[in-house]
């Protein structure tokens, strides 16, 4: 009896000192003064061999979830600070589901095409427990969760030019066009308004003067991530971070640290005193939002664990304004991965406080893509299979109400959301499909599944691993038209959708830019295919017939970078695409916006796009294009540090924020005008 109880407290003192060891180190974490260029250099070089090795090393380890403390996130700004994050749960082997869960399925009549909601809360704690059991199993018994709100990596609209309504000022970079998106800097055409470490500034503009009206702070525990401002309305979006459970004994190991994802919205009628009006909160750590017909729907990952002592008794349902999602409301597992929910909050701008509906969905999201009428949340799926997957679950959205509609699997993952995208009720997808080499770790399906899986496997089965695929889903998922084998053992880097017609760009050594002709969804068809050295990271429309790449120019060997590339390529007739002209930009080790498209500002009608490139340190530049003369820089600014950086223009003034720092430039020759430290 001793001795186990000695090990016991022994085991006890390690958990709470792991615990420690997770929170100092993120309290220690230092944003960098200066990056060198032989480290940025490295950075790409290992980046674009883990892009060429897809997930194939990620295999062959355990999959681990990703930790990320709430004290961690130092600076919302953040561009190249290292993502802090320690990977910590193994997810191990997988069970298949009970058999209750496969009845309730069967009773329903339901299919992995359809998304199944839950009998009832003892279906999810089953479910969940059974998982956590064999993740502990797996871990030696211990297993310390948390999650990463993913950043994500939301893409651009294809005809969405960084352009408002009424063209007298810019708006953030948007995904889709019509839906509306937070960042860190917002501007309603009379304020700017910044986040920078949790700390959000009111500066009132006139025609390139400046004036400091009010700010918003928070408390330690409260760490803001995105800022949206529409009908004199400011909205924060963030992760609220504390301890839940409670001792006597302040040195007992009783508790765990809980993240919720929580929204304020503040009248600004008066920009220079600011009121809170209403405020939303849900489980788990934010991960993204949109805004669209005055109604906010708010992403959170919610990472349910069970502790010694909990501080409620459903610590398995997520919860959104302190109340429990009905069972109703939830969604199992697609494929019985039943440890983590994606949950979706509706509410109106017009009253804060009220959800109008939410939702729960089991599993993490990789990669969210949000059109004007449906929400994609798609995650990276290693099946009893020889190829990665991507499970796709779509909730469609209308008024603040939330329906679930389907979900489905299809070969390979998605490099971004710019590579999914819906059009005229289709969702087009491209895709690049890693080999699994080991399936030790592999959940294997209810019969169920098993027989949808079968079905699928009859429209893919061409699609082999080291290659990539294009996929044309309808409405109910359901694909209807594919094409693979494209781009022998390169990796996809960046992708477009233009109406009718799709482009990506796929690298190894050297970028080839494919084609697509969509106008026929049951027949895609491969029009073209433009090889040349280096590859874009980003694509961009800039006019008709022109469509802006931006990436890195590469050697034809494909092991030295010369730089950052900029390319005009001319897709007047997609059959025949070219490089119209091409810029290198010298003495750059690199940028961002493969992964940061809201850094990245692009006006079509000014003829002006900027973003931030890496060389000794962080420079701000900005560009015009002209078919006869080529690219052509009109203003570069050396940035101080590493914080986000975003430019805009109000009139004829172009801000450029980078930090607490704005500056303002004319536009008629880029002469600064004045500046302000917030």
């Amino acid at each position: 009896m001793e001795e186990n109880r000695e090990k016991n407290n022994k085991k006890i003192e390690n958990e709470k000192r792991l615990e420690q060891d997770l929170r100092q180190m993120a309290d220690d974490v230092i944003l960098p003064d200066s990056l060198e260029p032989e480290v940025i250099q490295k950075m790409l070089q290992a980046r674009q061999e883990e892009k060429q090795q897809g997930s194939k090393t990620k295999k062959n380890k355990k999959n681990w979830k990703r930790i990320v403390p709430i004290a961690a996130a130092a600076c919302v700004c953040v561009i190249v600070g290292a993502t802090v994050g320690i990977k910590q749960i193994n997810k191990g082997n997988n069970k298949i589901l009970d058999a209750a869960t496969i009845a309730s399925a069967a009773d329903q009549k339901e299919t992995t095409q359809t998304l199944i909601t839950a009998k009832d809360y003892k279906e999810i704690k089953k479910c969940i427990k059974e998982y956590n059991k064999q993740m502990a199993r797996d871990n030696n018994s211990m297993a310390i969760g948390m999650y990463e709100s993913a950043s994500s990596s939301d893409a651009a609209s294809a005809e969405s030019s960084n352009v408002s309504d009424t063209g007298a000022y810019s708006d953030t970079n948007l995904r889709e066009n019509g839906v509306g998106e937070a960042d860190i800097v917002k501007t309603d055409g009379k304020n700017i308004y910044t986040l920078c470490r949790s700390v959000v500034t009111i500066t009132a503009i006139d025609n390139g003067s400046m004036e400091k009206l009010a700010s918003i702070e928070q408390d330690a525990e409260r760490y803001v991530e995105d800022i949206y401002v529409q009908d004199d309305k400011l909205v924060l979006f963030g992760t609220l971070g504390r301890q839940v459970g409670n001792s006597e004994d302040s040195e007992a190991y009783d508790g765990y640290y809980e993240n919720n994802t929580y929204v304020q919205v503040y009248d600004i009628s008066d920009p220079s005193n600011p009121k809170e009006i209403g405020n939303m909160e849900q489980s788990g750590g934010y991960n993204t939002s949109r805004i669209v017909d005055g109604y906010v729907y708010v992403l959170s990952q919610f990472h349910p664990y069970e502790d010694n002592v909990t501080a409620r008794d459903l610590w398995y349902i997520p919860e959104v304004q302190g109340k429990s999602i009905e069972a109703e409301n939830i969604y199992m597992p697609q494929e019985a991965d039943g440890n983590e929910y994606t949950i979706i909050t509706a509410f109106s701008l017009d009253n804060p406080s009220e959800k109008t509906d939410s939702k729960a969905v089991f599993g993490y999201s990789d990669v969210c893509y949000v059109s004007e009428n449906n929400i994609y949340i798609t995650s990276n799926y290693y099946e009893d299979s020889d190829v990665s997957r991507t499970l796709i679950r779509k909730i469609s959205y209308t008024d603040g109400k939330l329906v679930g509609v389907a979900q489905t699997k299809i070969k390979g993952m998605l490099n971004d959301s710019f590579s999914i995208d819906e059009y005229e009720g289709n969702l087009r997808l491209v895709t690049t499909i890693d080999e699994i080499y080991s399936n030790d770790d592999i959940m294997p399906l209810n019969e169920t599944a098993d027989k949808t899986e079968k079905a699928v496997a009859e429209n893919v089965k061409d699609a082999v691993p080291g290659t990539n695929s294009l996929y044309v889903l309808n409405d109910k998922l359901e694909i209807i038209g594919s094409i693979h084998n494209l781009a022998k053992d390169e990796t996809i880097y960046s992708a477009r959708f233009m109406g009718d017609t799709g482009y990506f760009v796929t690298y190894r050594q050297v970028d080839p830019l494919f084609s697509v002709d969509l106008s026929d969804p049951e027949n895609p068809k491969i029009l073209g295919e433009l090889k040349i050295p280096g590859f874009s990271e980003y694509l961009h429309p800039y006019g008709d017939g022109k469509l802006l790449g931006i990436g890195m120019d590469v050697s034809e060997d494909g092991f030295t970078t010369e730089g950052v590339k900029l390319s005009m390529f001319n897709v007047t007739d997609p059959s025949n695409v070219t490089e119209e002209n091409k810029y290198t930009i010298e003495e750059s080790y690199g940028t961002d916006v493969g992964y940061n498209y809201k850094g990245v500002f692009v006006d079509v009608q000014k003829n002006l796009f900027g973003f931030v490139t890496y060389h000794d340190g962080v420079t701000y530049q900005l560009y015009t294009y002209d078919e006869a003369e080529g690219f052509k820089e009109v203003m570069s600014r050396q940035l101080s540090g590493y914080e986000g950086s975003r430019g805009l223009y109000i009139g004829d003034v172009f801000y450029l924020v980078s930090g607490n720092m704005i500056e303002s430039y004319s536009m008629n020759g880029f002469e600064k005008m004045d500046d302000i430290v917030l």
